[in-house]
């Protein structure tokens, strides 16, 4: 009899574990299937937005004379949606390759952080006329780094278009990028949205967006965050995010490895 009911128990836990283990699977892969579908909404509404704006700049050079001044706004509009459009396919490129283990770019450059921080802003203030001034920048002043700069220029990218769409407008945003004993710090702080404790850690996945932005339908594709994570795990670095709560802002956070890098100045 103990010698059934030992099996009978074992039995039960075997069916036990089982049940449980299918109900983790379906709830993961209910997630993941969520998340493609919102990528495949954001992917096409990000794509819908400009591809109608030139259209109507198309029409309209087409359909009847227009004076030079009118004519060079459209020439501009283009120009945006085009860039646009074309930042939007990188990114999904790069997180696509990321995927598969392919690094973007291994190519070691020699730079001053100025520069970079410089350049970022450049490629950036595309999403907000006024980002230059509202944006607090403290970087090392003429300290030279050795490093995948493509890779930097990234992490930078994202995490300013991050902080310019999740945050009021108008609203202060800081950089920082300074050397601090081993380590190169690259924060990127916000007076935005915010975040909850649950998705501090899940933001970095594929996909994933949070409930603003949904709600307040922000663009966005759920790809920059990702190729972040994917970009400092390459160089051997930590991510992470930082919040006090939701409506208290937050800041992203990049460590580098200065074993990976050369330091001077």
């Amino acid at each position: 009899g103990l010698a059934y009911l030992i099996a009978g128990c074992i039995l039960l836990g075997f069916i036990l574990f089982g049940t449980i283990f299918l109900f983790v699977f379906a709830q993961r892969q209910s997630s993941i299937v969520k998340r493609q579908k919102n990528f495949v909404a954001s992917v096409t509404h990000e794509l819908r937005s400009p591809l109608a704006s030139l259209q109507l700049g198309f029409e309209t050079l087409q359909s009847r004379q227009v004076d030079l001044p009118t004519a060079q706004r459209i020439y501009a509009m283009v120009g945006k949606d085009l860039d646009r459009l074309r930042k939007l396919i990188d990114q999904i490129l790069i997180s696509g390759r990321f995927d598969r283990g392919i690094i973007v770019s291994d190519r070691i450059d020699r730079f001053r952080l100025n520069d970079l921080v410089a350049d970022v802003i450049s490629d950036t203030e595309y999403m907000d006329a006024e980002l230059r001034s509202r944006l607090h920048v403290e970087v090392d002043d003429d300290c030279e780094i050795q490093t995948v700069r493509a890779a930097i220029h990234l992490i930078l990218v994202n995490f300013i278009e991050n902080a310019i769409k999740y945050s009021p407008k108008g609203s202060p945003i800081a950089l920082y990028a300074k050397v601090s004993g081993t380590k190169l710090n690259l924060r990127v702080k916000d007076r935005g949205f915010g975040l909850v404790k649950r998705d501090r850690k899940r933001i970095f996945k594929m996909f994933h967006r949070g409930d603003d932005a949904s709600r307040l339908a922000i663009p966005g594709t759920g790809l920059g965050l990702y190729i972040v994570r994917s970009a400092v795990l390459h160089l051997g670095g930590k991510v992470w995010a930082e919040s006090e709560g939701p409506g208290l802002g937050s800041v992203f956070c990049v460590d580098l490895p200065l074993t990976a890098l050369t330091i001077e100045g």
